[in-house]
């Protein structure tokens, strides 16, 4: 009486199943199914699920079950269309190359990410000091320009796979640290006193 899949949004990773309607013989016999999956309009599988090796972002997909009952095969029954979507990118870690840096120093922001998709991943970067957000969007915050000694340094990052952006990951937290004065210049005055 009908056929409905999982999902109609399936995203990489997913396996697609198909929930059936209510069936029935007249003759009281077993009834079995058979399945085609289309992809595009093309079959690409007779098996009971679709796993996502089979299909990509922004395919169409449908499943088109027949019913059969050992001597005869019933009408078939077409699914409605699911549309695989976008799998955001995931961010796995992001560190600070120095978690005591002088105030004469910088700090460089590291992330590993991954991507469903396999598209190529971008981060937008948002640089707090001390609680306060700071103007920087790059991966370096410079320490003469944005913080002091004792000043906590956190970057959140976000990634972005040019359709969605995936969920922001903060770093832990580095310490502005104290910069020793330099070396003074020592002199004597004058250089050739007299006896």
């Amino acid at each position: 009486s009908g056929v409905t899949l999982s999902s109609t949004s399936p995203v990489e990773g997913d396996t697609l199943s198909v929930i059936l309607g209510s069936a029935s013989d007249a003759d009281g016999d077993i009834i079995t199914y058979s399945y085609e999956w289309q992809v595009n309009g093309t079959p690409v599988s007779t098996a009971s699920t679709l796993d996502s090796s089979d299909f990509d972002r922004g395919d169409s997909i449908i499943v088109i079950v027949t019913p059969n009952d050992g001597t005869e095969a019933g009408a078939s029954v077409t699914s409605a269309t699911a549309t695989a979507q976008n799998t955001p990118p995931v961010i796995s870690s992001v560190t600070l190359d120095n978690s005591a840096p002088t105030t004469n120093q910088s700090v460089t922001a590291s992330v590993s990410s991954s991507d469903a998709d396999s598209d190529s991943v971008g981060y937008t970067y948002a640089w707090t000091v001390a609680g306060t957000l700071v103007g920087e969007t790059s991966a370096v915050l410079s320490g003469v320009t944005y913080f002091d000694k004792g000043q906590s340094i956190i970057v959140t990052v976000t990634p972005n796979d040019g359709t969605d952006n995936g969920t922001a990951v903060a770093s832990s937290a580095a310490i502005g640290a104290n910069t020793p004065p330099t070396a003074p210049t020592v002199s004597i005055d004058p250089t050739n006193p007299d006896d």
